[in-house]
């Protein structure tokens, strides 16, 4: 490649459910453009799935991204050198989010029923 470095990141690639991947929208600072982008990568499903099944996939989605992450982490965590384990999210930290998640879950049921 004319001397350059080329660097592929696959932290992330995994064949699992595309939902999953709406745990990258966190990072987006502006919380309308991060409801936008949420509400643009669900539309695509409209045509698939009825809205109301399509909306409680992504409150699951939500609910269980921590925990994918937390075991993906982990795996890549312990894969990689020592000196470079400060560079990724510590997999409990995908945990705390999860129960948090679960909490604020199960309390919109609650309001629900």
């Amino acid at each position: 490649m004319g001397g350059n470095i080329v660097f592929f990141d696959w932290t992330d690639a995994a064949v699992s459910h595309p939902f999953f991947d709406l745990h990258s929208l966190q990072w987006e600072a502006n919380a309308a453009e991060r409801r936008d982008l949420r509400a643009a990568y669900m539309a695509v499903w409209e045509e698939s799935i009825s809205s109301s099944l399509l909306h409680e996939a992504g409150a699951v989605a939500d609910v269980l991204l921590p925990l994918y992450h937390a075991v993906s982490y982990q795996h890549i965590h312990a894969g990689i050198e020592p000196a470079a384990r400060v560079e990724i999210a510590h997999p409990a930290e995908f945990l705390v989010t999860l129960l948090q998640q679960v909490e604020a879950y199960l309390q919109k049921e609650t309001e629900a029923a």
